[in-house]
């Protein structure tokens, strides 16, 4: 994907940096996805989490300076208008089903073994729309959400502000076991909620949790998914249905479905949109290679002549 987001970076030098690419990382512990990267030097992030010290952490390693990590509490205040009308804190029943999986039980027990008995302090709460005012982010192109419980708090709180933010995609935690409780942190939800708001699903990464009942192998070497057991959580990745005519949030979606695998429908906007005739055919040729054939005619061309040559094991 890195040609494909080349040649969009190199075309539209003059727009990007203009208005580079806004991207708000919401549980931001690790560092931004290398992926984002890619968009650099046309990005800015403001990536917030509860752990005060890995965001210092964060802030001194970081080499970008228009990547910044904040300190705060992303559960709603008290006094936030959808607390006060829920009349308590957030909804995540969910958290009830994972208390029963293998990785729960493996992380609770090492964490208890770590921990020296002081609680740690929360940073203060997190007004999002004024955060991102005072960071001069009038936009924001794509967000990520993964604070581990108000999820749908948070999306919830944003929904008001989707239009004028100019919101182009999202990617967030979403869990499959919940209740019909509309404010539960729960995949239909916030698909729900999404698809109100003119976002369609483009991709859903599945994770998979055995019970402590009978322990399964992790995935990876530390205590999180595992290779079976129940579907609990996922990934979902949604992007907005652009009618926009605007060239930058064009330039903007291409690229961002690139960064996401989801070449073909960047294709299809690539051909749809306000693209010249020399940018066309150079995206369109290089994807066409990615996906092995020498250019986009030749693609066309062995579409159109037999598609079942485009089956896993061609006739």
């Amino acid at each position: 994907m890195n040609k494909l987001i080349e040649i969009i970076k190199k075309e539209f030098q003059t727009e990007l940096a203009k208005e580079p690419f806004h991207v708000l990382d919401l549980g931001c512990s690790g560092g931004i996805s290398a992926d984002w990267r890619l968009l650099e030097p046309y990005l800015k992030v403001i990536g917030i989490d509860l752990n005060v010290e890995e965001v210092e952490k964060l802030n001194k390693e970081e080499k970008n300076k228009a990547i910044k990590y904040l300190a705060g509490n992303l559960d709603l205040s008290p006094d936030h208008p959808i607390r006060k009308a829920r009349g308590g804190p957030f909804v995540c029943h969910s958290h009830r089903a994972f208390a029963r999986t293998s990785a729960w039980d493996a992380h609770t027990r090492t964490q208890k073994q770590r921990e020296s008995g002081n609680p740690s302090t929360k940073p203060d709460h997190v007004d999002l729309p004024d955060l991102l005012k005072s960071q001069g982010f009038s936009y924001v192109d794509f967000i990520k959400i993964d604070v581990d419980g108000p999820d749908f708090d948070l999306l919830q709180a944003l929904e008001p502000h989707l239009e004028r933010l100019q919101v182009l995609g999202f990617k967030m935690e979403v869990n499959f076991n919940g209740t019909t409780d509309p404010h539960d942190h729960t995949f239909h939800n916030m698909d729900r909620l999404m698809r109100k708001n003119g976002f369609e699903l483009y991709d859903l990464e599945l994770r998979r949790y055995t019970k402590k009942a009978l322990p399964g192998r992790f995935v990876w070497n530390f205590f999180g998914q595992t290779q079976n057991g129940a579907l609990a959580q996922g990934d979902a990745l949604y992007f907005k249905s652009l009618t926009s005519s605007n060239v930058r949030k064009q330039i903007k979606m291409v690229t961002l479905l690139s960064l996401y695998g989801q070449m073909d429908s960047a294709a299809d906007l690539v051909i749809q949109g306000c693209f010249g005739q020399s940018v066309k055919k150079k995206w369109l040729d290089a994807a066409s290679q990615i996906a092995g054939f020498p250019s986009y005619h030749v693609l066309l061309r062995q579409w159109e002549s037999d598609p079942a040559k485009f089956f896993r094991d061609p006739l």
